[in-house]
């Protein structure tokens, strides 16, 4: 995945928004986008979720470890919700599947004092001050119900 597009997935959580990737599983290859979902059937949308929750997860680690635990916590707790929501719909998934889906998704791959002066902590520092509630409602509709994880309306 291009760094322009963690931007933009970044970015899709900045905005409260879960919901243009197109619709594909996480063991579908990036670049294998296919037709524009429609609907909200379940499951639609927790890809994206699980990639921008594993983004911000990074960030929290990377460059504001130990700073407001209590944003750090709901961060990880929606990380780990959106990790189960995955393994027990995507029976398939390997444990290999979802360790290069967090190196993908996760800024794995950029230097820790880049990451930190990128847009992403921006982002991060901006949802950290606004109320999360919509982040959360928006978690919490899409894990009510069980479906095969895709991508969905992302951005």
């Amino acid at each position: 995945m291009s760094g322009a597009r963690r931007l933009i997935l970044t970015l899709a959580l900045g905005l409260g928004l879960f919901g243009s990737v197109p619709d594909r599983s996480p063991a579908q290859p990036a670049h294998d986008h296919g037709p524009a979902p429609t609907g909200g059937a379940p499951g639609e949308g927790v890809i994206c979720g699980w990639a921008i929750y594993t983004a911000l997860a990074e960030v929290a680690a990377r460059c504001f470890s130990g700073e407001n635990p209590a944003y750090q916590a709901e961060i990880n707790e929606g990380l780990a919700r959106l990790d189960a929501y995955v393994q027990k719909n995507t029976p398939s998934i390997t444990a290999q599947q979802i360790a290069a889906f967090k190196r993908e998704h996760g800024f794995l791959g950029m230097p820790s004092e880049e990451l930190c002066k990128s847009p992403a902590a921006e982002i991060y520092r901006a949802i950290e001050a606004s109320d999360r509630g919509r982040m959360r409602s928006e978690l919490d509709q899409s894990l009510a119900r069980a479906g095969e994880p895709t991508w969905g309306g992302c951005i």
